[in-house]
């Protein structure tokens, strides 16, 4: 009824939302694997640095913004 197709439970109601408001809404996941197992060897690997995460975020971002202008 809200028009989301799929997301991670957190940012669900989110899109829910923004399909009843009629507003914009985005999101982006990283994932890390599991974060939970004490085996140092399944963890390797894992990165608190969320660079490419925020980069991607501030790239759609200015493409919405571009895109806006254009209609207007």
């Amino acid at each position: 009824m809200g028009g989301a197709i799929c997301s991670e439970m957190e940012s669900a109601i989110i899109f829910v939302l923004s399909s009843i408001y009629r507003k914009r809404a985005g999101g982006i996941m990283l994932i890390m694997g599991n974060q939970e197992a004490d085996d140092p060897e399944v963890r390797k690997g894992y990165t608190e640095d969320l660079h490419d995460l925020l980069e991607t975020a501030t790239e759609a971002l200015k493409i919405l913004i571009k895109k806006d202008r254009e209609k207007s």
